[in-house]
Order: C-alpha cells, then sequence, then structure tokens
C-alpha cells in the first residue's frame, strides 16, 4: 500500500522552532521545564527495509528520559521556541558486536548520570526541592554495577534494559515528587532557567546540552544575579549550516546520537 493511501490530513505539517542561545542575552536561552516523563519505546528487530538490526537493543522495550521546555520571552515578540533533552539507554558494545573498552563505557555512564544529577540539582532552591531519594541512588548503583567489568561475562542486554527502566522510572519520580514537580513553584509555575546550548558535537547542525557537564549548563533565573555557567562566544554557537535541517526542538543526547538509525531515530520521535 502506498503512502498516499495512508495519508495523515490532520498533522501539523511545520517543525516547532528550536532553542536558539541569542547574542543580545549572552548566547543562553532561557527556558522553563514544563514536563519530565518516562518513554517506552518498542525496537523492531527486523527493520521496516527488511534488514535485521545488529543494536543490541532490538526486539526490546527500551526507557528513556524525555525533559521538555519552552523557552521564556525575554525579548518581546520572541517566537514559541522548543528544546527536548532526552538521555536513553547505553549500550556495551559497538555496532560489530563486540564490547567496548571499559573507559569508553565508564565515561558514558558517568556522565549520564552528571547531567541529570546537574539538572536535578539546578531546582535546588525550588519550593518543593528535596536530594534524590535512596531508591533512585540505589537504582542507579545496581546499573553502574552491571555495566563494570568486573560483571562483563555475566550480564545480559535485557538485565541491563531492566536496570536503566528502574533507573529512569525512580529519576522521573524524584522530579515530579507525585504531583509537586521540583521544576515548579507551589502554585505550578515552572522556574525561569538559563541554559547553555552548543552545535551538536558530531554535526554541529542542532543545539544541544553539553555531553560533559563542566562548569554547567543550567542554573535558575534570578534577575540581575551574575551567572555561574561559563560564558560563550558568537562561535561557540555558530551552527554548521552545510545542509542543515531545521531542529524540531527533539534532541537526543549521551552515548553515540548521530549514528542512530533513522527507523530508530523515528521510533524516539527524534
Amino acid at each position: 500500500m502506498g503512502k498516499l493511501s495512508n495519508l495523515d490530513l490532520t498533522v501539523e505539517v511545520t517543525n516547532k522552532l528550536g532553542f536558539k542561545p541569542n547574542p543580545k542575552l549572552g548566547n543562553f536561552c532561557f527556558g522553563k521545564l514544563m514536563n519530565v516523563e518516562l518513554i517506552m519505546t518498542e525496537i523492531k528487530k527486523i527493520k521496516d527495509n527488511g534488514e535485521e538490526s545488529t543494536w543490541e537493543y532490538a526486539g526490546m522495550t527500551i526507557p528513556s528520559i524525555k525533559f521538555s521546555f519552552e523557552n521564556h520571552k525575554m525579548i518581546p515578540n520572541e517566537p514559541d521556541r522548543y528544546f527536548n533533552h532526552i538521555e536513553r539507554v547505553i549500550g556495551l558494545n559497538t555496532q560489530l558486536g563486540v564490547r567496548m573498552e571499559q573507559n569508553d563505557i565508564d565515561s558514558l555512564f558517568i556522565n549520564m548520570w552528571k547531567r541529570i544529577k546537574h539538572i536535578y540539582d539546578a531546582y535546588s532552591k525550588s519550593e518543593t526541592f528535596k536530594p534524590m531519594s535512596e531508591k533512585t541512588l540505589q537504582a542507579m548503583q545496581r546499573l553502574a554495577k552491571l555495566a563494570d567489568e568486573e560483571s562483563a561475562s555475566v550480564v545480559t542486554t535485557v538485565a541491563l534494559n531492566k536496570a536503566f527502566t528502574d533507573f529512569y522510572k525512580e529519576v522521573v519520580e524524584d522530579f515530579n515528587r507525585n504531583g509537586k514537580p521540583i521544576y515548579k513553584d507551589n502554585n505550578g509555575k515552572p522556574y525561569i532557567m538559563r541554559m547553555r546550548l552548543v552545535p551538536e558535537y558530531k554535526t554541529g547542525k542542532w543545539y544541544v546540552f553539553p555531553s560533559f557537564v563542566g562548569k554547567g549548563f543550567i542554573e535558575m533565573y534570578i534577575k540581575d544575579a551574575p551567572t555561574a555557567l561559563e560564558p560563550l562566544s558568537d562561535a561557540d554557537v555558530a551552527l554548521n549550516t552545510t545542509k542543515a535541517k531545521p531542529s524540531t526542538g527533539n534532541i537526543l543526547n549521551g552515548g553515540n546520537d548521530s549514528d542512530l538509525d533513522p527507523e530508530l531515530r523515528a521510533a524516539m520521535g527524534l
């Protein structure tokens, strides 16, 4: 059956504008976190082109955390903009099915944890803030243990996927606090955050949070208070416009993002 037979005549035909650093505002973005949610995505074993997927999570339903931001309009008449930061599962194997070097695995897991913890701690002055729960910390410890080289001979992808699911569930619960999210005040109003976005490191064609926390990439905005974030130059935020495609605000961060199979990106809403 052709594509026209299933044409959705109600679908939105324009992409949403993604966040864009503004030189008048120090090349920072200002946004409000609207939602933090767990996304479960079924990954096909056989791709639409009939080929068998070589990804180690093929055939499974995998978790990811989606952080949905909307821009805060610091400048009158600024258009609506959106930015989604997504943390996904991390594989232990290369595309050839060989386990990666442990140093590379360690780096991926450590930086995934640091990004999540940094975003969480950015709300430490929230009216509803509480430290991450012991259940979350224990879930991260279990996940880290599975990724450690000492466990390499007994770890299955099924076990790793379950550990990611358990950990991400606890993280989402911590952010949302039973209906009292740490990213909103007691009246349900989202806090304004100053955000440091940079071009995606492989192609440079859209904006993402840095893979490495470094000196930080998000903080609560307080009027007239100086920023603790490292300033950005125009060169720091210049996109690679060669064959650049418009950003939909859907950003996948952490791991080998640019190498993801197009069908997998589509399945994850990217």
